[in-house]
Formats: structure tokens, C-alpha cells, sequence
């Protein structure tokens, strides 16, 4: 009796633990954008980390609020962002003792698409 007990328990577990993950929105089956949100994806394949992500909309002339916050971005590793679909410049500035920044122009961010920047090389700040 007890055997048939614990096959109704786990049969019962089993039925929570897939009913929380589909209440969760997870599922087995192919994952596909639900959303139109953009990505941005930074690798840092220079010598000296990234201090400040910013962006703004191509055209315009302010940059928006650093998007790494009180994080950084070593070298050799990377960091992705959610932003808004769309035309933008993006730029990238290392710590103030190392002078350096990167700037791409008119970058496109499709729907639910992935815009992939690497930074080597870093340009003097002017």
C-alpha cells in the first residue's frame, strides 16, 4: 500500500511542478520572441573594461542613461541589453584614466532581433 502511495504522490508532484512552469510561461517546446523587444549584445574583446553602455535614437544628439548602472563589462567577456526597436547609435566609454570610447551610428534593432557590437580597438575621447 505504502508503494502505491508514494506513485500518487510523485504523480501528483509531477502535475504541480508542470502546471507552476506553464503558469510561469515556461514550456518544452521551441522558444520564440513574444514579444518586440531588441537586443544589444557588447563584447569586450579589448584590453581594458567597459565603463559606461549608452544609446540614443539615430539623429538625436543627448545620449541616454548608462545602461550598465554600477556594473562593468571586463575584458573578454560581454553583456546584453532590452531596448526599444528601432534606429540608434550606441556608445561605449572606458574608465576616465583610460581616455577611451567607441561609438557605432545607425545601428538597426528589427523586432525581437539581436544587434551584435565587439569592441577591440577604443578611439581617444575628444
Amino acid at each position: 500500500m505504502q508503494l502505491r502511495s508514494l506513485s500518487l504522490f510523485r504523480g501528483a508532484l509531477l502535475a504541480l511542478t508542470l502546471a507552476g512552469a506553464a503558469a510561469c510561461g515556461k514550456s518544452d517546446g521551441p522558444s520564440g520572441s513574444d514579444d518586440p523587444e531588441s537586443r544589444l549584445d557588447i563584447t569586450n574583446n579589448s584590453d581594458v573594461s567597459v565603463f559606461y553602455v549608452r544609446i540614443r535614437e539615430c539623429g538625436s544628439a543627448t545620449w541616454g542613461d548608462d545602461l550598465l548602472g554600477a556594473s562593468i563589462i571586463p575584458a573578454g567577456l560581454g553583456e546584453s541589453f532590452i531596448v526599444s526597436p528601432g534606429c540608434h547609435d550606441v556608445k561605449l566609454e572606458t574608465s576616465p584614466v583610460n581616455n577611451g570610447q567607441k561609438i557605432w551610428t545607425n545601428v538597426d534593432f528589427p523586432d525581437g532581433g539581436i544587434a551584435y557590437q565587439t569592441v577591440t580597438t577604443w578611439d581617444p575621447v575628444e
